[in-house]
């Protein structure tokens, strides 16, 4: 396998170069543009990094699939998030924030 650009590997994700070089100062990899080189050790680590958004993407994951892959790698993407979000909803925390926030809403006029 040879080193690969940036915007190589964005093609490949299916994303802009500006993105994966968001995601790529996340992840602490070294890159300035979209020209940069990337070395096989973190081509390997991107592609296992952005795996579950990559299958998603694809279609090959349900979010509940995808926030559990990101989450054992220890990221926190948009899937993690709504699955947080929805089990704090259903747990009834929710249901405790948003009839306080009708209460102060209420009291307050607004």
């Amino acid at each position: 396998m040879a080193s690969m650009r940036v915007h190589e590997l964005a093609k490949e994700f299916d994303m802009s170069s500006g993105d994966l070089l968001d995601r790529l100062k996340e992840m602490k990899i070294p890159a300035k543009s979209h020209a940069s080189m990337l070395n096989d050790a973190y081509v390997d680590k991107i592609r296992k990094n952005l795996e579950p958004e990559i299958k998603q993407r694809a279609g090959k994951l349900e979010d509940e699939e995808a926030a559990k892959l990101a989450a054992e790698q220890g990221l926190c993407t948009k899937d993690v998030e709504d699955v947080i979000e929805a089990n704090t909803l259903l747990s009834g925390m929710g249901w405790e924030l948003s009839s306080s926030d009708t209460a102060v809403s209420g009291h307050t006029g607004s």
